[in-house]
């Protein structure tokens, strides 16, 4: 009779194989859920028409649908133009995708400096390799970049609180140090909703002006009911080296979700407003002003029947991020709506229904310059389904990054 002898290596090859054999069978036999991962392209930066940095998240989730998504972010530069991304740098946050992503966008904020933003702050001085916590004096709720000179809004409000206190903070050296801004704002009061949705990369409250002034918005008045009706909103101004603020109210249909503010390099300011959500359509008004301290007219009113209006902003879709290319061309995104844009000043609107389509959404669109622009639809329906679309002729045609 023939005898085998097994080495030490093959004894614990044998060894593994049956505990792997049992806790197959024992995962087999509880239920346990499989894991799929999907990966996202929430945002983009760029600082030129082929470099950037796209954030991206990537979910783990069960299969049977039962328990925990699991969400990491991270980023992935690219020198293509969004054709193509590198490998993932540093993880920026690890989170239950339930409770919210700490940042839901980048911005560059130098040649090679990055800030990640949304509730929290992080910045980047290697162009996204690796990333460091900010400290602010405060909960951040909005935050816009020009170069170096960045601009924050932070609350040291308490969840739900139904009004909050917001400050105004500056840096001069890319978001590393800041100091409150003087003067103040004369109204800083809003409505503690206005900060959760500002904080989840909604309502845009803020905005920087081409000559380094600063521009806030925020609506004086919310609904209580689900009536809808016209409110305003307070725009206040304030201009490089100036020691007083201007303000001005914008009657605008804003009860009770969303406000956009957008500033043209142009200087044109543009506000965008939108009602209560439902079934897929949202009330729309848009309002404009030429520059500081000139008069704001009302460019598009809100459609109330729906579907049969012409002209003026979409019903379709909601409103989620206003983008102002001049005082004639702006651009808006939203959950539920497809890439939009008007090129008389907002009097008449297309749609690009590939970029976002029914049922599904668009995220953001930015330009560098006056032809160089990109678009980012998600759909909301799977996990992990996003296109980013590149415009070269500032924003007439669209086509696949």
């Amino acid at each position: 009779m023939r005898r085998f002898r097994l080495s030490r290596v093959g004894v614990a090859a044998a060894l593994a194989a049956v505990v792997a054999a049992c806790a197959l069978s024992a995962a087999a036999a509880s239920g346990a859920s499989r894991y799929a991962l999907a990966r996202t392209l929430r945002w983009v930066a760029f600082s030129s028409p082929s470099d950037g940095v796209g954030l991206f998240q990537t979910e783990r989730y069960p299969v049977s649908g039962n328990g925990p998504v699991r969400c990491v972010l991270y980023t992935r530069a690219t020198t293509s133009g969004g054709v193509s991304f590198g490998p993932a740098a540093q993880t920026l946050a690890r989170t239950d995708c339930e409770l919210g992503a700490a940042f839901h966008a980048i911005t560059f904020a130098g040649a090679h400096t990055l800030l990640a933003y949304g509730s929290g702050l992080a910045i980047s001085r290697n162009h996204g390799e690796g990333w460091e916590p900010v400290r602010l004096p405060g909960a951040l709720v909005a935050l816009a970049a020009h170069g170096q000179s960045v601009w924050a809004l932070v609350t040291r409000c308490r969840a739900y609180a139904p009004r909050c206190a917001l400050s105004l903070i500056r840096s001069g050296d890319g978001g590393q140090h800041w100091q409150a801004a003087v003067p103040q704002p004369p109204v800083r009061a809003v409505p503690g909703l206005d900060v959760r949705v500002a904080q989840e990369g909604g309502d845009q409250l803020l905005a920087l002006a081409p000559d380094g002034g600063v521009v806030l918005a925020w609506p004086t008045l919310r609904a209580h009911s689900r009536v809808i009706y016209p409110t305003t909103v307070a725009v206040q101004s304030l201009a490089p080296g100036a020691a007083r603020w201007v303000s001005a109210t914008v009657a605008c249909m804003s009860a009770p979700f969303a406000t956009e503010l957008a500033v043209a390099p142009d200087g044109a300011r543009l506000l965008a407003c939108a009602s209560e959500p439902s079934a897929g359509e949202q009330l729309k008004a848009l309002a404009a002003s030429p520059g500081a301290g000139a008069a704001w007219r009302v460019v598009s009113r809100a459609c109330v029947d729906f579907g049969r209006c012409r002209g003026g902003l979409p019903s379709s879709g909601y409103l989620g991020e206003l983008y102002a290319l001049s005082a004639r061309t702006l651009f808006y995104v939203g959950s539920r709506s497809s890439l939009a844009g008007s090129f008389d000043g907002g009097r008449r609107w297309r749609v690009w229904p590939q970029i976002g389509a029914d049922a599904s959404g668009s995220l953001q669109v930015s330009f560098i310059n006056a032809r160089d622009g990109w678009a980012l639809a998600q759909g909301v329906q799977a996990p992990g389904t996003s296109s980013l679309w590149r415009t070269r002729d500032g924003g007439e045609r669209w086509r696949r990054a």
